[in-house]
């Protein structure tokens, strides 16, 4: 089932996730501390938290998301 607005807005209330774009450093922080964003389910996938969509499986594709991660930290600004 996709992921309507409704979802998104109530996902963005139950963790008090404001806009990004205009976060704070230490609440951004605090976001991804409550994890808002991504968690680990009880086999040790790691997970969307608004989606539920598995993101990697192990350590190694927790390794390949990281490097991705990396490589478009370099192409922001």
């Amino acid at each position: 089932m996709p992921i309507t607005i409704q979802d998104v807005t109530e996902h963005r209330d139950f963790y008090g996730i404001g806009d990004v774009q205009t976060m704070m450093t230490g609440d951004y922080r605090q976001a991804l501390a409550k994890e808002a964003f991504f968690w680990i389910d009880h086999h040790d996938f790691l997970r969307s938290t608004l989606s539920g969509e598995i993101l990697a499986v192990n350590r190694e594709q927790l390794d390949l998301l990281i490097e991705h991660l990396s490589s478009l930290r370099n192409k922001m600004c």
